[in-house]
């Protein structure tokens, strides 16, 4: 077994990525870092006897003039080097968008969705608890000096974790094998062991900013600064994610729930029982307290938290700091009190819309503001699996309605004052509001967070869940899909799946 290899070993069995007998499914492009990932859990399987069942999977996204060569090229090596099965799935990203069906959604975020909805698939239709990328330590290093350059907090020193869910709704992880091992070292092994690969184009296009990093700025900074850059970029993103998840579970435990008051929303920080922590995680509880008042994360920055921390060493009580124009500071007997107040000024709400006939004879819905783009809603019947294999492989960005229990004509709108539904599996109704305070929905994106409704309400809640009413039963025979597309440039580009780093 090729020495790079026994890194590769040595991180899974340090993270305890797999299980011996789990089955993997590789994002397979037949390029240098999946080749180098699909032989080195191959021969770890068999050296080790870890009877690892290992299926890859490729997508044709058809972007490119050398997409059909792509696939040629993973059938080739799956069959005739690797020895492995290929699942593969070709669609044309360039005719989706033309389309109109994924209004604002850009070329790389559609693509982006496309390979993970095969990933996601083929993950519920073969029972397979575990997805490999290819990710290695250089784009490690890459996205933790992106992140530097344009973040805050240690979020934006955080690099990509070595394990994540695959999607809200799957039991599947995503895993990163190779974050121990360089792109110079896989390079190494393509040469000496004349490994065939196919270099995709697109990864030396300057237009991209990963590309201009990879090509220009981390090259200057190896020779220029440190050799060593690349490692100690990647030890840091490593290690500031594992620091900000801690900081974020110990800053949620410490506070009280936000309290509305009136025109305005009240969370109360304990003097004394912070001033018993350490500054950075005085930062987090702090950080923590404005968020849950409502300030938008991206306003709560580094400075106006410590506006509120040099308060632990004032005297003067009922001392006011202003933040902005909505929110204050107040220094009591025996908290640090924190106060939003609500905005006066009419809220952008989502404009109405219908939804409309198009041409593949499903129904669409453009929403004009908001991370929401486009509604499409289209009938299916039943799966012969029933109920349970509809579900098993439902992406996060898709609803399945009882179509007997919808009443047309169905709109999209925002909420409105007395909104009130029976949500999916709950007893009784509840109050739109509490249904988004309780499924953390930023204050800022409530009215903006789209209602599927028909002539009796609220169908959906997009992102968050169904009426009660319109839900699948072992007697429904025909299904109605909701699908939400994401507008492109929102946080989550990729709809409601996680992003793929």
């Amino acid at each position: 077994m090729h020495r790079y290899f026994d890194e590769v070993h040595a991180f899974i069995r340090t993270n305890d990525l797999f299980d011996r007998g789990e089955s993997i499914l590789v994002a397979f492009s037949g390029g240098p870092d999946s080749m180098f990932l699909a032989e080195a859990l191959s021969q770890i399987s068999q050296t080790y006897k870890y009877s690892w069942n290992i299926v890859l999977a490729h997508l044709n996204h058809g972007i490119s003039d050398h997409a059909d060569e792509n696939e040629r090229f993973c059938r080739l090596m799956a069959e005739d080097r690797l020895k492995l099965q290929l699942v593969t799935r070709k669609v044309s990203i360039p005719e989706m968008l033309k389309s109109g069906r994924f209004k604002g959604m850009s070329i790389e975020s559609l693509g982006r969705r496309e390979r993970y909805r095969l990933f996601v698939d083929t993950c519920a239709e073969r029972h397979i608890t575990k997805l490999a990328t290819g990710h290695q330590l250089d784009d490690q290093a890459e996205t933790v000096l992106m992140r530097v350059i344009g973040g805050s907090w240690l979020t934006g020193m955080s690099g990509i974790p070595v394990r994540r869910p695959l999607s809200r709704n799957s039991r599947a992880e995503v895993v990163r094998p190779l974050l121990r091992v360089g792109r110079d070292q896989i390079e190494e092994w393509v040469e000496s062991e004349k490994v065939p690969v196919f270099l995709d184009p697109t990864n030396e296009d300057p237009r991209y900013s990963r590309n201009k990093v990879r090509h220009k700025l981390m090259p200057l900074l190896i020779k220029e600064f440190n050799p060593g850059a690349k490692r100690h970029l990647a030890a840091l993103g490593q290690q500031a994610q594992e620091l900000e998840q801690e900081l974020s579970k110990l800053a949620e435990g410490f506070l009280e729930p936000a309290v509305e008051r009136g025109s305005e929303t009240v969370v109360r920080v304990p003097i004394e029982k912070l001033r018993l922590q350490g500054p950075l995680a005085q930062r987090y509880i702090l950080r923590h307290a404005l968020h849950s008042a409502g300030m938008p994360i991206r306003e709560v920055t580094h400075r106006r938290v410590e506006r509120v921390r040099d308060l632990l060493g004032s005297e003067r009580r009922g001392l006011v700091v202003r933040l902005s124009d909505n929110s204050s500071v107040l220094l009591d007997d025996h908290d640090i009190v924190v106060k939003l107040a609500h905005t006066t000024a009419l809220p952008e709400f989502i404009t109405p819309a219908e939804f409309q006939i198009s041409r593949d004879g499903s129904w669409v819905a453009d929403v004009d503001r908001g991370p929401v783009a486009r509604i499409t809603a289209e009938m299916m019947a039943m799966p012969s699996g029933g109920a349970n294999e509809l579900m098993e492989a439902k992406p996060d960005e898709v609803e399945y309605l009882n179509a007997e229990a919808v009443l047309f004509p169905l709109f999209v709108r925002a909420r409105k004052d007395g909104d009130r539904l029976r949500p999916l599996g709950l007893s009784g109704e509840k109050k739109l509001q509490d249904l988004l305070v309780d499924g953390k929905v930023p204050r800022e994106q409530r009215d903006v967070t789209p209602l599927v409704c028909d002539s009796s309400g609220i169908l959906v809640v997009c992102g968050q869940t169904i009426a009660h009413r319109a839900r699948i039963t072992p007697q429904t025979s025909q299904v109605m899909k909701i699908t939400v597309i994401p507008r492109a440039g929102s946080s989550d580009a990729s709809g409601f799946l996680p992003p793929v780093t």
